[in-house]
C-alpha cells in the first residue's frame, strides 16, 4: 500500500480485523442501553469479556450518579395529539398538563425574548441547554423545539456530571419537548391564523442511581506510572449503533492490537468505558475524575476520546477536535492515512471532556464526518458539529434511526487505523509528542484579541508581557529537543517538563472556574477566565461599568499568576538543563 506508512505501522494496521469491528459493533448495539439499565450492563459485560480475551484485567465498578430518563410526552393542539418527545433533565410535570398560549420565535435576542413570559415558546433547533436556559430566564412556561425531519434525543441540563449543593438549582425548571418539521409546520400554520393554546405534559424519571464504569490498563515494558487515556461511553439513545456502539468496537480493536505490540512503549495505556454520558451529562467520566484527580493530573499524558465513528457516507477526516498542543499528531497521521490535510477544531464543552482541570491535553472526539450538506435532515445537526469541511455526524445521530445499517465497515476501519497509529505514536515516542509552543501561541493570540476588545475596561499589558516571555523562553528550550531525545535520562527530564507545563497551559486555555470543579456544559470561549470581557460594550453605564471592571480585574490577576507559574516552570527546567550540560 502506498500510504507513506513505515513497515512497523503497516504491520499494526494489518492486525485490525474489519470483521471483528463489525461483529463487536453488532453485539454491543443489540439492545437499547439506557444509563444504569440491565441492557447497558450486559453491554459492559460483553466488553469486559472481550478485554479479558486480550489478556487484560478489566474491572466493572459502580458510581452514584444523577440520571434522567425521558419516558414520554404529550402535545395536544385543538384536541389533536401531535407526536413529540421530551428530554433528559427536562422538568417532569408529574402527570399534570401545562396549558398556555404559544409563541414562535424566529430569532433569539433580547427583544424577542421579552414576549415569551408565561407562554410556551416554539423554536427551530435541536434542544440545546443554553437555549433552554435563555427561555427559562425570560419566563417561558415551556419550550417546543422543532428539530428537523427527525426528532433528536438530547439532555437539556448545563450541569456537568451529577449535581452538587453548589449547582443543583441550575437544573431546568420548565418542561421541554421536541417535534419534527412536519408537526412544526402544523403549529406554525395555525399561528398564522390566530394565537392559540397548547397542552403539554412530560414524564421524566430523574433520580440518583448506580451506573457502571469499566477500567482496564495495559502496562508497557518501560517502568512508569504515566498513561495515555482512551475513553468512550457505552450508554445510548435507542440502539446507538454509531453512537456509541461503533466507538466501543473501535476501542476494543485498538486495544487488541496494542496489547500485541507493547515492547517499544514508553508509557502505559488506560482504557475507560463510561455510563451516564447521554442521560447524566457525562456523569461517569466526571465521577471518575473526581475520585482520581491526583492520579490523572500527575500521570495522565493525553486523552483520546472516541464517539460516533464509522458512519455511512462519512469521508471527511480533517475536522475532528484537537488541542493546539496535540494537533501535530493528527496532521501527521491523518495526512498519511487519508491524503487529507487536517484542520481540526477547538473542543467545545462536550464529549466527556471531564479532565481539563487535571491538565491532560486531549486529541479527537470522533473521526470521519459527513460532507457539508443542504439537506434539511442535516441542518440542525450541522449547527452543532460543522467545521471547515465536515458536516458532523449523520442525520440519524440521537434518533431511532441510529441502527447498524448506518455503519460502513470500511469507514470504521479507517477511523480505527487513525486512532491506532495516533495512540501508538504517543505511547512509543521517546519524547511525548506534545507541542506546548502551539498552545502558547494560541493563548497569546487570544489575549491580544481580548485586549483589543476590552482595551477601555481591562489592562492586559502584564498578561501580554508574560505570554511573550513564555513564548521566547519556550522556543529556546525546544531548540535542543532533538539533542535531549537521544538520551533516555534527558528524555525523561524533558517529558516531565512537558507534562508539568501542560498541567498549567490546558486549564489556562480551557477552564473557567476551579480546576477541581467542572465548568458548565455550555458555550465556551478561549481563556474562559477572561470571558467577562465579552460583556463589555461602550454604552455601559457607570455602575455597570465599575462592577464589570472589578470582576475582570480579579480574573486578570488570576491569569497573570497562572502565567507566572508557567515562567517559573520553564526557568526551573532551564536550571536543570544547565546542570545536565555541565
Amino acid at each position: 500500500m502506498n500510504r507513506n506508512l513505515t513497515e512497523e505501522e503497516e504491520l499494526l494496521v494489518n492486525q485490525i480485523s474489519k470483521e471483528e469491528l463489525l461483529a463487536d459493533n453488532i453485539e454491543i448495539a443489540r439492545e437499547v442501553r439506557l444509563s444504569g439499565s440491565m441492557e447497558e450492563l450486559r453491554a459492559f459485560q460483553f466488553i469486559q469479556k472481550r478485554l479479558e480475551s486480550f489478556g487484560l484485567k478489566a474491572e466493572i465498578e459502580f458510581d452514584d450518579a444523577y440520571i434522567s430518563i425521558p419516558i414520554q410526552s404529550k402535545l395536544e393542539v385543538n384536541g389533536e395529539i401531535i407526536d413529540s418527545i421530551t428530554h433528559s433533565m427536562s422538568k417532569d410535570l408529574n402527570n399534570e398538563e401545562l396549558s398556555a398560549e404559544c409563541i414562535y420565535l424566529q430569532n433569539l435576542n433580547e427583544n424577542s425574548l421579552r414576549f415569551v413570559k408565561n407562554k410556551i415558546a416554539i423554536y427551530d433547533s435541536i434542544a440545546i441547554p443554553d437555549i433552554v436556559k435563555q427561555f427559562e430566564d425570560s419566563g417561558a412556561a415551556g419550550i417546543i423545539f422543532i428539530n428537523g425531519p427527525n426528532t433528536h434525543e438530547m439532555i437539556v441540563s448545563r450541569i456537568w456530571g451529577s449535581p452538587s449543593v453548589r449547582d443543583k438549582d441550575l437544573l431546568p425548571k420548565i418542561p421541554v419537548i421536541s417535534i419534527n418539521n412536519k408537526n412544526g409546520e402544523k403549529l406554525l400554520d395555525l399561528l398564522k391564523i390566530a394565537s392559540f393554546k397548547v397542552n403539554i405534559s412530560t414524564e421524566v424519571c430523574s433520580r440518583w442511581m448506580k451506573i457502571p464504569r469499566l477500567i482496564a490498563e495495559i502496562r508497557g515494558d518501560y517502568e512508569t506510572d504515566h498513561f495515555v487515556l482512551l475513553c468512550g461511553h457505552v450508554d445510548s439513545w435507542h440502539y446507538g449503533a454509531m453512537d456509541n456502539g461503533s466507538a466501543n468496537a473501535l476501542m476494543l480493536q485498538v486495544v487488541k492490537v496494542l496489547a500485541l505490540n507493547k515492547t517499544k512503549w514508553k508509557r502505559n495505556v488506560r482504557i475507560a468505558f463510561w455510563s451516564g454520558h447521554s442521560h447524566g451529562r457525562y456523569a461517569g467520566s466526571a465521577a471518575y475524575c473526581d475520585k482520581n484527580w491526583e492520579d490523572l493530573s500527575e500521570n495522565g499524558v493525553m486523552h483520546f476520546y472516541v464517539d460516533s465513528v464509522g458512519g455511512k457516507g462519512a469521508n471527511i477526516f480533517v475536522d475532528s477536535n484537537a488541542m493546539a498542543e496535540t494537533e501535530d499528531i493528527a496532521i501527521d497521521v491523518i495526512g498519511r492515512l487519508t491524503n487529507q490535510s487536517f484542520v481540526g477544531k477547538r473542543y467545545s464543552r462536550s464529549a466527556d471532556q471531564s479532565f481539563w482541570g487535571t491538565g491532560i491535553p486531549s486529541l479527537y472526539m470522533g473521526m470521519a464526518e459527513q460532507e457539508l450538506s443542504h439537506d434539511p435532515a442535516y441542518k440542525n445537526v450541522q449547527k452543532l458539529f460543522a467545521g471547515t469541511r465536515g458536516g458532523g455526524f449523520g442525520w440519524w445521530w440521537h434518533t431511532v434511526e441510529d441502527t447498524i445499517d448506518k455503519i460502513d465497515s470500511d469507514v470504521l476501519r479507517k477511523d480505527c487505523e487513525i486512532y491506532l497509529l495516533s495512540l501508538y505514536k504517543v505511547l512509543t515516542d521517546n519524547i511525548i509528542p506534545i507541542n506546548p509552543l502551539k498552545a502558547v501561541e494560541e493563548i497569546h493570540k487570544h489575549i491580544r484579541d481580548y485586549q483589543q476588545k476590552g482595551k477601555d475596561i481591562a489592562d492586559l499589558s502584564l498578561s501580554l508581557n508574560r505570554i511573550d516571555e513564555i513564548e521566547k523562553k519556550l522556543r529556546s528550550v525546544l531548540e535542543i529537543k532533538e539533542w535531549l531525545e537521544s538520551d533516555s535520562e534527558h528524555s525523561r527530564l524533558f517529558n516531565d517538563f512537558l507534562l508539568n507545563i501542560s498541567k498549567l497551559l490546558v486549564p489556562i486555555n480551557y477552564v473557567g472556574g476551579s480546576k477541581f470543579e467542572h465548568d458548565l456544559a455550555s458555550t465556551t470561549v478561549p481563556i474562559p477566565s477572561l470571558a467577562m470581557i465579552n460583556h463589555y460594550t461602550s454604552d455601559l453605564k457607570d455602575e455597570d461599568f465599575y462592577l464589570l471592571q472589578t470582576a475582570i480585574r480579579r480574573q486578570v490577576n488570576f491569569l497573570n499568576y497562572e502565567l507566572k507559574k508557567v515562567i517559573r516552570e520553564i526557568d526551573i527546567f532551564k536550571e536543570i538543563l544547565v546542570e545536565v550540560l555541565e
